[in-house]
């Protein structure tokens, strides 16, 4: 490069008459084959070619299309085209045979992407209908339907009953209650019902209450496991299922 560098001084003095033709000339010649053995140096079939063996053994692809295709444009009759006319179909074809996996590939992450939008999707739409259900819940707190008497009988060590009246003052007919009951404690004359700590499983009272009326129901000690080893309890309702197979929860 410094020598081409000093060629190229010297051809800017010819202006200047300090250098003679026949040297011009020379350097000329000189410069030029230089400039031949640097094209050779960058661009020659055997380098090219060697180059796009080597993209082609690390799969990339592209870049060994691109020095085929320059072999191609740069030595087009030169014995090393003929080997890179055959390595050029071979990287074509795997160029395209990536293009089909890019794609496939495209396609499954889009394909998974509309699964994840459809599951979040159903997520929110399952997440308004509770919160449509609870909202609904609400209503029934207001008195809607009550357990209006609660006493407990024992007729003997092995008969043991409890005693519900459900009131419904809906306007819907109501065909079962489930009913859970709470444990209690008592601090003097203060009795304590808190909600979750269950002495019970719950219990489906099922019979029909039409709207506006009271029904009694009498469950036997063995149908409230667990319920009999509280000493203080309070029933309460914790869903109800209406005569058009809806269900509202109790809160």
């Amino acid at each position: 490069m410094l020598r081409i560098g000093l060629l190229i001084q010297l051809l800017g003095l010819i202006g200047c008459g300090d250098v003679s033709q026949k040297d011009c000339d020379d350097l000329k010649a000189e410069n030029q084959e230089l400039a031949r053995q640097l094209d050779e140096l960058r661009f020659g079939a055997d380098r090219l070619l060697g180059k796009a063996r080597a993209h082609i053994d690390g799969k990339d692809f592209d870049n060994a299309k691109y020095e085929l295709e320059t072999l191609l444009d740069k030595h087009p009759g030169s014995e090393q085209s003929t080997e890179a006319k055959k390595l050029l179909v071979v990287v074509d074809d795997e160029i395209e045979k990536q293009m089909l996996v890019d794609q496939k590939a495209d396609e499954l992450a889009a394909k998974q992407m509309a699964e994840e939008q459809k599951v979040a999707d159903e997520l929110k739409a399952k997440e308004a209908q509770e919160a449509s259900k609870f909202t609904e819940s609400w209503a029934w707190m207001r008195g809607q339907i009550e357990i209006t008497n609660q006493r407990r009988t024992k007729d003997d060590e092995f008969n043991e009953y409890i005693h519900l009246t459900i009131r419904n003052n809906s306007s819907e007919t109501v065909v079962s209650t489930k009913l859970v009951f709470d444990q209690g404690y008592s601090i003097g004359d203060f009795r304590f019902y808190p909600r979750g700590d269950e002495c019970s499983n719950p219990y489906i009272a099922k019979g029909r209450i039409a709207s506006k009326a009271s029904r009694v129901f009498t469950i036997p000690k063995k149908d409230i496991p667990r319920y009999f080893q509280c000493e203080l309890y309070h029933a309460r309702i914790s869903e109800v299922v209406l005569a058009d197979g809806s269900s509202r929860v109790i809160m």
